[in-house]
């Protein structure tokens, strides 16, 4: 009997360990959930409208459970397939019921929260982006080098040298290439132009974020083209080729107790 109960315990303690095994496996996807859910939430400082209520949410949470593939031959399998899944519907979900000109906000929110998630990018930094010239002073005192740069132009550049490591070179990089960065600063398409030589960056490239932040500081005219190419980047084409809404889709998720409601306004 005592065996018996010995061997029990053991079998509870291998499966306890599978479980946790398991549960450490799929954590990925609820720290997904909890991203995206938190920022849906955001939206209705947006529009009131935009209110998704935590019932909503479980609902595409339990679908994209229900439908994402296996993830057969891919890296990270099931995990991965679920965390993008789920990134990509809770979108189509919470975009239907949003204006046209919101919802590339949704867009950059949701690309910003990811690369946050991540570790990729700090509070600080998406500040910058958000607010500009207010984020933070600035170091006011070192002067522009060139008369051609507009002043809150430098001193947005001024800010990203103190929010981003990889530019803290940014300032002296355009006072020591000041001619190539004025052609760069001119060019049509400074966003798909190759900027001049930043040391701190160590690489031809900036990463996403920090380029959209060079765009955003130096052409802000070039912002939307800028932004497009890192949802891109970030989250895929398929964020930027959504289907238009139709009834269809909008019958697909309706149910008898989340009814189908038609709100026609400008917009």
């Amino acid at each position: 009997a005592a065996r018996t109960v010995r061997d029990k315990l053991k079998l509870a303690s291998e499966a306890e360990a599978r479980i946790d095994a398991t549960c450490s496996d799929y954590r990925p996807v609820a720290t997904r959930g909890t991203v995206l859910y938190f920022l849906v939430a955001l939206l209705r400082r947006l529009n009131n409208m935009y209110d998704t209520s935590l019932a909503q949410f479980l609902a595409i949470f339990q679908g994209t459970l229900n439908n994402a593939g296996d993830g057969s031959g891919r890296a990270g399998g099931r995990v991965a397939v679920l965390v993008d899944s789920l990134t990509l519907d809770t979108f189509k979900e919470v975009r239907q019921g949003m204006f046209d000109r919101d919802r590339d906000v949704l867009l950059v929110l949701l690309a910003v929260r990811v690369q946050q998630d991540r570790g990729e990018v700090t509070a600080k930094q998406i500040a910058c982006f958000i607010q500009g010239v207010a984020a933070s002073g600035g170091d006011t005192k070192r002067p522009k080098p060139y008369r051609w740069i507009p002043d809150g132009v430098w001193i947005m550049v001024l800010q990203l040298q103190e929010a981003f490591p990889l530019l803290r070179d940014l300032p002296d990089s355009i006072q020591h290439f000041g001619d190539q960065w004025r052609s760069w600063f001119d060019s049509e398409r400074p966003e798909a132009q190759k900027h001049p030589e930043i040391v701190s960056a160590h690489a031809e490239a900036l990463p996403a974020f920090p380029h959209l932040l060079l765009i955003r500081s130096m052409r802000a005219d070039r912002v939307v083209p800028a932004t497009k190419a890192y949802i891109r980047l970030v989250l895929g084409e398929s964020f930027l080729d959504v289907t238009p809404n139709s009834i269809e889709g909008a019958l697909a998720t309706a149910t008898e107790k989340t009814p189908l409601v038609l709100n026609l306004s400008a917009g």
